[in-house]
């Protein structure tokens, strides 16, 4: 008997599945330890006898018609109506599953759109409010005149807008998707 702690890593090893780290410590003790290298030697001379006594018969020539012929006279066989109505059956799944794809892509891709629309409705009524604020503005002194008299009108006006589209746009938004997709 090996000593137990190299039993089962001397086996390991035996088998090519010892851990590349852990062969120098084994070797190194079978190197040290008459027992454990005898066990090791009875391991080696077992593979060499169970190779020797059961190796395996090749294939014959024709092994693969044969089986195959084998194969086809121990299938079920269905009959051709059954077949093809098998067929039909899953060719019209396959075209209602085909018919529903756009609509069901534009479902899952609503609100995705309607994020960049919004966005992009906000960044509109913020560049049209900025130019036209800056348009009027002939000079630094009537900053003050203009901002309190137009430009407080344009960006209350720009900003109320902005705020019940983007509302409106995520009302929708999230009312769709629990309604199509169920989130």
């Amino acid at each position: 008997m090996a000593c137990p702690e190299y039993e089962d890593r001397i086996m390991e090893r035996q088998e090519g599945m010892l851990p590349f780290a852990n062969r120098r410590d084994v070797e190194d003790h079978l190197a040290v330890c008459k027992v454990c290298r005898r066990f090791s030697q009875r391991l080696q001379g077992l593979d060499v006898a169970m190779t020797a006594a059961y190796r395996t018969a090749g294939l014959s020539a024709n092994f693969k018609t044969r089986l195959l012929r084998r194969i086809d006279l121990e299938a079920p066989c269905l009959s051709r109506e059954a077949i093809e109505a098998r067929k039909r059956e899953l060719e019209t799944e396959f075209a209602t599953i085909m018919a529903g794809l756009p609509r069901m892509a534009w479902r899952v891709n609503l609100p995705v759109f309607l994020d960049v629309l919004g966005s992009a409705s906000v960044a509109i009524l913020a560049v049209l409010v900025l130019r036209t604020a800056l348009s009027r503005m002939p000079s630094l002194e009537t900053v003050v005149n203009l901002l309190v008299q137009c430009t407080t009108g344009y960006l209350a006006w720009a900003w109320a807008m902005a705020g019940v589209a983007t509302g409106l746009g995520i009302a929708f938004h999230r009312g769709l998707r629990s309604r199509v997709i169920g989130l």
